[in-house]
């Protein structure tokens, strides 16, 4: 595959090469690959917001329940502390 990247950012990646002493191509490899895992990671966190929004008010009074020992989801504010 082949990446065509616009002036400005060849320059940024010509300034950071420079500073870190890294290959142009092994910089922009390591780059896509941290940005990959960081969208990825993303993802997984979307995905888990939505699984809890879509719990209904039911299943969260059955998880407040199920906390013996630990303050109750409806006791626990902004400004309560542990």
């Amino acid at each position: 595959m082949n990446i065509v990247l616009d002036k400005n950012l060849q320059k940024e990646l010509r300034k950071t090469s420079a500073l870190t002493g890294l290959d142009e191509q092994e910089l922009a490899r390591r780059a896509i690959i941290l940005y990959l895992e960081s969208m990825r990671g993303m993802t997984d966190f979307v995905s888990e917001l939505r699984a809890w929004q879509q719990l209904d008010g039911e299943s969260l009074r059955l998880l407040d329940a199920s906390l013996s020992g630990s303050y109750a989801l409806s006791e626990v504010t902004p400004h309560s502390s542990l």
